[in-house]
């Protein structure tokens, strides 16, 4: 149990906990959004067509939290 005693390792283990769930809330925000554009009655040709735009931007801001 290193990880608790030692204060270098416990405040990296406790960035990657941040990191890991602040990336899971997005990825998730955007599962979600993803459905709900399909439910709000969109053709599938245009639920794809934005899902295609946002793509660009999704992985930009996905590299620049990284």
């Amino acid at each position: 149990m290193d990880i608790f005693r030692r204060k270098d390792l416990l405040v990296a283990f406790a960035g990657l906990l941040v990191f890991y769930s602040l990336t899971d809330l997005a990825a998730n925000a955007k599962r979600q959004f993803g459905t709900y554009v399909n439910v709000v009655g969109l053709t599938v040709q245009h639920s794809s067509l934005i899902s295609l735009l946002t793509r660009p931007v999704s992985i930009g801001l996905a590299v620049w939290f990284i």
